[in-house]
């Protein structure tokens, strides 16, 4: 399939993502990753900018279709370049090394490399317009191109270098895309940190510096999405250039996405692994909405437009449907069969089974015939009552080993000592001394077939008297069968030994048993046993418990009994291996509709709690015009079990099925629409502050707390801004 027919079958459309600051870097990296596992990435281009080298590098290493830009100061003389900068303040500590929390400095440095990012985002526009060309005639298709900014709101870099960065694009795309037919779709993702969830900041452990910038970056967003023609909203330029009239938003919608500073703190300081987990459920969370959202099936253009905010949080929770989980669940149930410890008839039947087998045993001792019964015992009872039966076989002929063996020692034994007490052998037996099992065995052998000769002589003598004779004949056949009956033993005991050690090594020839890690036939006792308790502690630890758990926070595992896991199959009891989609899993394994509805509307409630929950005044406070829209991305198999459940009734639901979207996922995307930055509940708690003017001491800001702005040209009326910009009023 083409690019091409790819994006216009899937619903996918070029899109650019651009992640400013470390924040915005990493959502980047997880998006890269996203696009490359579904096959997908060819309608993708990617940039990466950051003001530290050694964190951009760390988390974009190489990454196809993507560019890397490192905004640092090191080739520069910042000084000197200060001076003539009209929105550096006096207080701004000349970094080298990253914007550190300075967001006036983050804006600076993003001026410092405009030229090289206005290049870089030129090139990857027109690779994504050209997406729209026609494959034959060199024609060009009418399309839309999405572009995403995704940033932190709290640090420096991010934070600091949205609002030009997102003036700077959109010239961009009218210059490229204006005289093209094809529709650019600016979008902006800020990743709110919130600590609404502690009563006083002051207290707080976490870098305090984050919230008195989140307020002003929000701030700043909010006037850049009321310019106009009316009332425009003009940008300086550092080094004494042209400034930029803007007027109108220079992004369509602005999505807020809100992290629990006070959770992720904790987790840094008590388990520090388990924070770069939530923050990589975050980081999915935001690629999930960036991803489904141009999916929007009447198309962008028609994309919420009775919303007159451009204002949106979002939140997302995932149904985890574990189809291949349970296939192969079933089939290590078809391959083990059911737990034979827990038992007892089972365990008696294969008992009896071994006594049988050992009584057919004794009486033609053959190794074919053992690896009948085996063959058939797995036929019946699978490899655990294999491992079981093979295990108690084994016992069994060891046993029986041991007795055969011990037998026939003691025979030899016993005729060692009688041959030592006749004088015919005596000086023979004397004269060997100790010896071994076999060269008694010959040496006895040798006696009795001389001492066979020789009665065979008398016998034919003539000397002899016929009285005598019938008295030698039985001395004669008397040592004959006792040479019979040893040979006899001797036999049997080699031939236990050898089918005891084909037991040991070898049996399981005709089961075609293979270890797949090391692609090794499964052969004798201990290696079907072995393999058998692995096999057996693997669905137990891992797949029955994988598949019991009901998963926590936004993965949902729908959870299996124990009496459903222990009959999925392949081939009987509840047979899986027709099942493909959702509706089949539901189905198949037995879910009510109760249990179904209970599913949906749990995934409907953690798509909330992922929101904004901590920062959006939601917990009783009345929003201005809040409306609830809920996205359901899934593969196409399972759109027909996602129909008019119960918990839909009280929002408006849009479905994007795909046939190339994971067909082991359904994600919800809730969607809160027409917010104003006023909602946010982090925001006023931030702005009472400021205008009270106790923003500075909870947040630990060195200089005046006027100096959190980094575009200081948009407040000039704002008396706190002024004590650091002195001239700012004249000038507006």
């Amino acid at each position: 399939m083409s690019d091409k027919d790819l994006f216009e079958e899937s619903g996918i459309i070029p899109t650019l993502a651009i992640g400013v600051g470390m924040g915005g870097v990493s959502v980047v990296k997880e998006f890269i990753s996203f696009v490359e596992k579904n096959g997908i990435i060819d309608n993708y281009r990617f940039v990466a900018i950051d003001s530290n080298i050694d964190d951009l590098n760390r988390i974009i290493e190489f990454a196809p279709n993507t560019s890397k830009i490192a905004i640092t100061d090191h080739q520069y003389d910042v000084m000197n370049l200060k001076k003539n900068c009209p929105y550096l303040h006096k207080w701004v500590v000349m970094q080298k090394g990253g914007a550190l929390q300075e967001r006036v400095y983050g804006r600076f440095l993003l001026d410092l490399h405009k030229e090289e990012i206005t290049r870089t985002i030129t090139a990857h526009i027109h690779d994504l317009s050209n997406l729209w060309k026609e494959k034959e005639g060199g024609g060009e298709k009418r399309g839309h191109i999405a572009i995403w900014i995704i940033h932190s709101l709290g640090g420096g870099t991010g934070s600091g270098s949205f609002p030009a960065l997102a003036i700077y694009l959109q010239k961009i795309v009218k210059e490229i895309l204006g005289n093209k037919g094809i529709t650019p779709h600016i979008y902006g993702v800020g990743i709110l940190p919130s600590g609404t969830n502690i009563t006083d900041i002051s207290t707080a452990t976490f870098t305090k510096r984050y919230f008195a910038n989140s307020f002003a970056a929000l701030e700043e967003v909010k006037v850049l999405a009321a310019a106009s023609d009316v009332a425009p909203v003009t940008l300086k330029l550092p080094f004494h250039g042209e400034p930029i009239q803007v007027t109108e938003r220079p992004f369509e919608r602005y999505f807020l996405f809100g992290i629990d500073e006070e959770l992720t703190t904790k987790l840094r300081k008590e388990k520090g692994e388990m924070v770069d987990d939530y923050l990589s459920h975050a980081n999915k969370i935001i690629v999930t909405m960036m991803f489904a959202l141009p999916q929007y099936p009447k198309g962008l253009e028609n994309l919420w437009k009775d919303v007159p905010s451009p204002f949106a949080s979002f939140g997302e929770s995932e149904l985890n449907i574990p189809i291949r989980l349970v296939k192969y669940l079933a089939g290590e149930n078809d391959l083990l069969g059911p737990v034979i410890d827990e038992n007892e008839s089972v365990k008696a039947e294969l008992r009896k089974l071994v006594i049988d087998a050992m009584k057919e045993f004794l009486r033609n001792l053959n190794e074919s015939f053992l690896e009948d019964r085996a063959l058939a015992v797995f036929q019946e009872y699978r490899l655990l009552g294999l491992a079981y039966f093979v295990g108690k076989l084994q016992n069994q002929i060891n046993k029986l080993q041991i007795n055969i063996q011990s037998e026939y020692e003691e025979e030899l034994d016993t005729w060692w000592e009688t041959l030592r007490s006749e004088s015919w052998s005596c000086d023979q037996i004397e004269r060997a001394g100790v010896v071994g099992l076999e060269e008694k065995h010959n040496l006895i052998v040798e006696l009795f077939n001389s001492r066979i000769e020789e009665l065979v002589r008398k016998l034919d003598s003539l000397l002899v008297s016929p009285l005598k004779k019938p008295d030698l004949r039985e001395r004669k056949e008397k040592i004959e069968k006792i040479l019979h009956d040893l040979e006899v033993l001797k036999v049997k005991t080699l031939k236990v030994r050898t089918l005891k050690q084909y037991v040991d090594t070898k049996i399981g020839e005709k089961l075609s048993l293979q270890n797949r890690d090391s692609k090794e036939k499964i052969l004798g006792v201990a290696s079907i046993v072995t393999f058998a308790r692995k096999k057996d502690a693997y669905r137990q630890n891992v797949l029955k418990k994988r598949l019991g758990l009901s998963g926590s926070g936004r993965v949902l595992n729908p959870a299996l009994s124990e009496d459903i896991m222990n009959s999925v199959s392949l081939v009987r009891d509840i047979n899986v291996a027709h099942m493909k989609s959702l509706a089949d899993y539901f189905q198949t394994l037995k879910f009510s509709q109760k249990d179904v509805d209970k599913i949906i509307k749990n995934r409907i409630e953690q798509s909330r709690d992922r929101h904004l929950s901590v920062a959006i005044g939601s917990g009783g406070e009345i929003l201005t015009n809040p409306r609830e829209e809920l996205f359901i991305l899934c593969n196409m198999l399972h759109e027909s079990a996602l129909g008019d459940n119960i918990a839909f009734a009280s929002m408006k639901v849009v479905k994007i099925p795909s046939q190339t979207y994971n067909d082991e996922k359904v994600e919800f995307i809730d969607y809160t629409l027409n917010l104003s930055i006023e909602d946010v509940k982090e925001y006023n708690i931030r702005k009472a502050e400021y205008v009270q003017n106790k923003l500075k001491e909870k947040t630990d800001i060195a200089g005046p707390i006027g100096t959190i702005f980094a575009y200081p040209e948009w407040f000039p009326k704002d008396p706190l801004v002024q004590e650091v910009y002195l001239d700012i009023g004249s000038e507006s």
